[in-house]
């Protein structure tokens, strides 16, 4: 039914082709339009998963401790420049402190640098507390003794100054219901106003790596699709020899990616940092159909005789091609489809709009196939046919022949590859961070890295402890708990100090002289020095770790050059000193902040990538049980892909490459792609038995009717792949490759297995009547 319907649907473009062609125009004005509204939401925080326990975690411990994302400026001594514990240096940092209080969406009292940090000399008021840098040094004494000061204060080594002076670190918090990306624009025009000849500012920090990869993806991606475009040119030039096929084929793609793009902006969907990567893989999976389309259409050409054809002998060959493929034309179609549809169970919207968008984009150049394409190489001029390759049957490769001779020997030996590549399952590993996305080149990874050189690090994962008593946390005994607990998460993996509000009391006591440790003294004293400190909270930023009727506290960790692996590592380090620690006194405790929320993601991605290949494996291989009536050519059509996949996954195994975001996507998108090889020789193998022929005349004869243009399918798709592959950033880099060798995969592993597995199919099976 589904055949006979997309005949008729060419049949009118065969016969109204300048109808057809005024049609489509027309209404693709309508998502044409759309591309004016399609908005571009690159930030990282669009992709954080939802109803997350640990993001949702994170959103409400920033409510209750009055936080909020920063973003980190760096600033270093250029070669030859003044440093920064110097006079020049110290007041240089003075005027960028007060300066970035001007920026608007800045949450200027809450933005902290040495510029800030509280002077609390002995016998100083609380209340009458200045920043340290207030006035900066005039003379050389004044600078050494206030580096002396610095030097006293834990936090300023850790946080606000390196210790060899070269390096200063600037938080910049970002203003309730500001927008990140546009805070980001305005310091990065801000950092470079400020530059100088002694000094270099750069930001870093996870929001500014979150914000700033989707920029750089997108940016990347603008001339790999230039440079795919070409590419594809040439693959169509090679194959087919001809304009018509290039005009034909790019104006579907120019059609494809319109009608897509422009869905989004009239559904109001923006592009994110995860559906970035939509217009190269709708440009790779849409000429698919076109290669098998325009190989048959040639082939008739060719059969005529004619290197110039007049209309009715285009028409004619055209009719022809659309009898011969028409069903595995929409076959393949389909179950790409639903390859892309098994992300839409995804707990990320992203996630399921790249599924959503994906599949809408395939069914559209399927569409165009039966339309688009025909009318238009009907009224393109003669001329662009003229070049056309006049071969008649395409030739079997050499490869192709032996295998296709070899039927049994192949089989055997691409089960040797499955069977050796089955124990690398077992190597797989999640690995993955944001800043390890980036070229190693960029400002943001050398700014990163300066920045763990010289301080604590600038991941932030909080450890939050709750009490049902109010007023825990301001007592003996919860003040005797931290003070416990702070040696034991310092020593955490990769953690590079910590803060809590008990640095607060200690540095009243220092201020007040009094005894320490501050869990030792009385009552009514704690219970005083409660009080003082809830006038100055904001100042010392109090609040930022102990909740106001003190039955929560905060411990926040920062974390030093951290990636999945290692936010793991560290988590489960806490959980077992801190179930330790916390097992008789009632307390709950649970984790939050950049680190944890990072880890989410990565866990949520793919986790969501790799639960679709089973929705993708299952609906694939229904569909195509149903609509051939036969479970067992429906099996077959699925070995190649299969094998082709898990000796991929083997290999990656082996090697050691960690299933990140990028790797993790490749393996239903390929499952949906990849079976296009299986069901057009399929298609070739049933039409051709039924022709007759014996078993291997079938083989060979359905191959030469269907191989080259499977050849030079995977080729489109490979290279189209492989030009990801010349991206500096990694999830472009490695989602190129692992898409460009599992096409390479499971083309080879049809020529391997499927020939032997047809062979020995049922008649019945073989021959069964496709949709």
């Amino acid at each position: 039914m589904t055949g006979r319907w997309s005949l008729l649907l060419a049949r009118s473009a065969l016969n109204h082709p300048r109808r057809a062609l005024a049609w489509i125009f027309l209404l693709t004005l309508l998502p044409a339009a759309g591309l004016t509204r399609l908005q571009v939401h690159t930030d990282g925080a669009a992709v954080y998963p939802e109803g997350d326990r640990t993001v949702e975690r994170t959103k409400a411990d920033r409510r209750a401790f009055r936080d909020s994302d920063q973003l980190i400026v760096l600033v270093t001594t250029r070669s030859g420049g003044k440093r920064i514990d110097s006079a020049q240096g110290l007041g240089y940092l003075h005027r960028l402190h007060r300066s970035l209080q001007e920026i608007e969406g800045v949450w200027k009292h809450r933005l902290r640098s040495l510029a800030s940090l509280p002077d609390t000399k002995p016998g100083t008021s609380l209340l009458m507390m200045k920043p340290i840098l207030e006035e900066t040094p005039d003379s050389e004494e004044a600078r050494l003794a206030f580096l002396d000061r610095i030097r006293a204060t834990r936090l300023a080594h850790g946080l606000f100054l390196s210790r060899n002076g070269t390096a200063a670190a600037l938080y910049v918090p970002v203003s309730p219901r500001q927008d990140r990306e546009q805070l980001l624009e305005r310091i990065q025009a801000w950092a470079e106003r400020q530059r100088n000849a002694d000094f270099d500012l750069r930001l870093s920090g996870p929001v500014a790596a979150e914000v700033t990869l989707g920029r750089a993806v997108l940016s990347d991606l603008t001339w790999l699709v230039l440079l795919m475009v070409a590419c594809m040119a040439v693959l169509i030039l090679a194959g087919l020899g001809s304009l018509a096929a290039l005009a034909a084929t790019m104006a579907e793609i120019v059609l494809v990616l319109v009608w897509t793009l422009g869905a989004m902006g009239l559904a109001g969907i923006p592009v994110t940092l995860v559906t970035t990567v939509l217009p190269v893989l709708l440009m790779a999976i849409s000429v698919t159909d076109e290669v098998h389309l325009l190989d048959r259409f040639r082939h008739y050409l060719s059969v005529g005789g004619s290197n110039a054809p007049e209309r009715p002998q285009r028409r004619a060959a055209l009719e022809k091609a659309f009898l011969d493929i028409s069903r595995p034309l929409i076959l393949t179609s389909l179950t790409t489809s639903i390859a892309f549809l098994s992300f839409l169970p995804a707990s990320m919207a992203p996630v399921r709009h790249l599924g959503l968008f994906a599949s809408l984009g395939v069914l559209l150049a399927m569409l165009f196939s039966f339309t688009l394409v025909p009318a238009l190489l009907l009224v393109l001029p003669r001329s662009w046919m003229r070049h056309w390759r006049t071969r008649t049957q395409g030739a079997v490769a050499a490869h192709e022949g032996w295998l296709l001779r070899q039927r049994s020997r192949a089989a055997l030996l691409g089960l040797f590859f499955v069977l050796i590549s089955l124990p690398g399952f077992s190597r797989l590993y999640i690995q993955d961070s944001w800043i390890g996305n980036f070229d190693p080149r960029s400002d943001l990874v050398i700014a990163e890295k300066e920045f763990n050189r010289n301080f604590w690090g600038a991941y932030r994962f909080d450890v939050v402890l709750t009490s049902p008593q109010k007023g825990f946390f301001q007592q003996a005994e919860g003040l005797r708990l931290l003070e416990r607990l702070r040696p034991v998460v310092r020593q955490g993996p990769q953690v590079g100090g910590a803060v809590s509000s008990l640095e607060a009391f200690e540095k009243l006591a220092e201020i007040q002289q009094l005894e320490r440790p501050v869990s030792t003294l009385p009552p009514q004293a704690l219970s005083g020095m409660a009080q003082q400190l809830s006038f100055v909270t904001t100042r010392l930023d109090l609040d930022h770790y102990l909740r106001h009727d003190g039955t929560s506290a905060r411990l926040r960790l920062f974390v030093n050059n951290p990636d999945y692996q290692r936010g793991r590592a560290l988590k489960e380090y806490l959980d077992a000193k801190l179930g330790q620690i916390l097992q008789e006194s009632g307390l709950q405790y649970h984790f939050s902040g950049d680190l944890p929320v990072a880890d989410a993601v990565v866990r949520a991605i793919v986790t969501n990538m790799l639960q679709s290949v089973a929705w993708t494996l299952a609906g694939v291989a229904l569909l195509l049980a149903i609509l051939w009536a036969s479970p067992i050519r429906a099996a077959a059509a699925m070995v190649p892909l299969l094998a082709g996949s898990a000796v991929l996954v083997g290999v990656l195994g082996y090697i050691q490459l960690p299933m990140g975001i990028a790797a993790s996507m490749f393996i239903a998108v390929t499952i949906g792609v990849a079976v296009d090889f299986s069901l057009h020789f399929t298609h070739a193998y049933g039409l051709k038995r039924r022709c007759g022929l014996m078993p291997g005349q079938t083989l060979e004869s359905a191959w030469k009717q269907s191989g080259r243009a499977i050849r030079w399918n995977a080729a489109v798709l490979s290279l189209g792949f492989l030009v990801l592959s010349l991206s500096a950033l990694k999830p472009n880099h490695t989602l190129g490759l692992l898409l460009a060798a599992a096409v390479t995969a499971c083309y080879l592993a049809t020529l391997a297995f499927l020939p032997w597995i047809l062979e020995r199919l049922p008649d019945r099976s073989a021959d069964s009547k496709a949709i």
